[in-house]
């Protein structure tokens, strides 16, 4: 695990990773899951702001303002609409960190729009919906610069409208409302910025946790419990596209020996070794696992027997080619079986292990299939 430190180091003074691709991944991985209570929180913002025609049908006496504050909610319904189906629709979330900021943005200018058609506004009443809203801009998931920066331009902007638009505002109310504002701002950012910080430590040790559940702590490849996941995850995709899967499993000859003679740390050497050379054979989509002590399987998604037969070839070649430092030349057998329609995962690698247990009979260092 991380310390602290470490942590810090990786996490900016904007509450960010500093690796913007880390960044990404977590902010889609944030919007994505708040995707499910940020639909129903625009629809019902829409529709709220929408019914606000019932009181200005009331306080508001020109026909021809009323007309364009109906103008102004319609558009903001259709925003929403177009929104939510944009959300919905989404594919990667990070983009829609842009969206949302730049929504923040019209929904202040709608605002301000139907702000300045009423003749006598109350000036602290339309303080407080200020506030409402910037509460809301720090509650939506957004990189917190960006909360900063919509929450200033909309302060700065709704101070500045009331006092060219506002015939006479109280000094005392222009006073308690701007503190008010900075508070709300304040303290909101600190929140946020607490709030995304967490978030993300909360985030890498979720990650480390997962490498440790999944990965081998000596040479970095899948362990058995990944393989096994991956095993029954390709398994059902063959069945239901008709492809071809097949599975290797290898593993070191005489490797008590190597241990006895030469150590564990030397044993060790070779086992990473071996898995350098295996990973510059084979391809990126197959799946490479230690399956415990000098055992390893490769799983072969779209492949045939053959294939699967020549690849160990290769493989084998290259362990038997390899001057290995210390201890010099090692060999491997191999045991390579395709899946059977009519099988399981562990019928397959019974197959595969009796394939591998047959290759040590006949002599090591051989392949059979």
């Amino acid at each position: 695990m991380e310390s602290e430190k470490e942590k810090d180091r990786i996490i900016t003074y904007l509450a960010e990773f500093t690796d913007s691709n880390l960044e990404r991944e977590y902010m889609n991985q944030e919007i994505e899951k708040a995707v499910k209570y940020i639909k129903p929180i625009v629809l019902t913002l829409g529709i709220l702001y929408f019914l606000f025609l019932i009181p200005d049908y009331f306080l508001i006496k020109s026909g021809r303002e009323f007309d364009f504050i109906v103008l102004n909610r319609i558009s903001f319904m259709i925003l929403v609409v177009i929104l939510y189906i944009r959300i919905k629709t989404a594919q990667n979330y990070y983009a829609l960190v842009y969206w949302i900021t730049g929504y923040e943005f019209i929904v202040f200018l709608l605002f301000l729009m139907v702000f300045y058609q009423y003749e006598t506004p109350n000036f602290l009443i339309q303080a407080f919906g200020v506030m409402v809203i910037l509460l809301g801009v720090f509650m939506v998931p957004n990189r917190w610069i960006y909360m900063i920066i919509v929450s200033l331009f909309i302060s700065a902007g709704f101070f500045l409208f009331s006092l060219f638009h506002l015939k006479y505002i109280k000094i005392s109310e222009l006073s308690a409302a701007i503190v008010y504002t900075l508070i709300v701002i304040a303290l909101s950012s600190i929140s946020a910025f607490r709030t995304n910080y967490l978030k993300r430590v909360q985030y890498i040790s979720s990650q480390e946790l997962k490498r440790m559940v999944m990965i081998d702590p000596l040479t970095g490849i899948y362990n058995r419990f990944k393989f096994n996941e991956e095993l029954d995850k390709w398994i059902n995709y063959t069945k239901r596209y008709n492809s071809n899967l097949s599975l290797i499993i290898f593993d070191l000859d005489d490797f008590k020996r190597i241990n006895d003679s030469y150590g564990h740390l030397i044993g060790d050497q070779v086992i990473l070794d071996i898995v350098k050379l295996v990973q510059h054979t084979i391809r990126e989509t197959d799946i490479f696992a230690r399956w415990g002590g000098e055992e390893f399987v490769i799983l072969l998604p779209n492949t045939h027997k053959l294939d699967a037969a020549n690849l160990s070839e290769r493989i084998r070649l290259a362990v038997e080619s390899h001057l290995f430092d210390s201890v010099g030349k090692v060999t491997c057998s191999f045991g390579a079986a395709t899946f059977s329609f009519e099988e399981d995962a562990q019928s397959l690698l019974h197959r595969a292990d009796s394939l591998l247990y047959k290759a040590k009979k006949q002599g090591k260092n051989t392949v059979m299939y």
